[in-house]
C-alpha cells in the first residue's frame, strides 16, 4: 500500500523551483510590476512626483482626460494605426507563405528577397523609406509621368500616417 501525502512548500522539487524563479519574480516585481502599481497610484494625483508634492485628486485626471479633444484624436490616430497595420501584417505574410510554399521557379531567391528586411538595420530602412517620400523623390516622381501632382507625403498629417502605416506593414511583412 503507497502512503499519499500532501505535497509541502518545502519538498525538493518545490524549493529548487522557488529558488530559480526567486532572481526573474523579483526583477519582475521590481522593474514591472513596482512602476505600474505607481503610476496607477500616480494618475490619481496631482502636483510634484516626489511624494511630499503629491496629493490626491481622485478621478479629476480620468474627467479631465475624457473631455479633451485631443485625448480622442490621439486615441483615434491609435485605433488607426493598429487597425492599418495589425491585418495587414497578419494577411500579407500568411498569403506570401501559402505562395512560397507552393512549387515555384524562383522559390529560393523569392525566400531570400523575404528575409533579407529581417536582417537590414531598422535606420537603414528607415532613411530610404524617407528618401523615396519625399518632395523631389521617386514617388512623387513617378506620380509626375502619370500627371499627378507631387503629394507632401511626410508633411501633411494624413499622408504622413499612411506612410508610417505602409513602413510598418512591409516591416512586419518582411518587405
Amino acid at each position: 500500500m503507497q502512503k499519499k501525502y500532501a505535497k509541502s512548500w518545502l519538498d525538493n522539487d518545490s524549493f529548487a523551483a522557488w529558488t530559480f524563479l526567486s532572481p526573474a519574480l523579483i526583477l519582475l516585481g521590481l522593474f514591472v510590476i513596482w512602476p505600474i502599481a505607481y503610476l496607477c497610484y500616480l494618475s490619481f494625483t496631482a502636483g510634484s512626483f516626489t511624494s511630499t508634492g503629491a496629493y490626491w485628486v481622485g478621478l479629476k485626471n480620468y474627467w479631465r482626460l475624457i473631455f479633451n479633444p485631443d485625448f480622442w484624436q490621439v486615441l483615434g490616430n491609435t485605433v488607426y494605426f493598429t487597425v492599418a497595420t495589425v491585418i495587414p501584417s497578419l494577411i500579407i505574410p500568411i498569403g506570401l507563405a501559402v505562395l512560397l510554399n507552393r512549387s515555384i521557379v524562383l522559390r529560393g531567391f523569392l525566400r531570400s528577397a523575404y528575409f533579407l528586411p529581417s536582417i537590414t538595420s531598422l535606420v537603414a530602412a528607415g532613411l530610404g523609406f524617407r528618401w523615396l517620400f519625399q518632395a523631389s523623390g521617386p514617388v512623387n516622381a513617378f506620380l509626375g509621368l502619370l500627371n499627378i501632382p507631387a503629394i507632401s507625403w511626410l508633411g501633411d498629417t494624413f499622408w504622413a500616417m499612411a506612410c508610417i502605416n505602409c513602413l510598418k506593414c512591409l516591416e512586419t511583412t518582411g518587405f
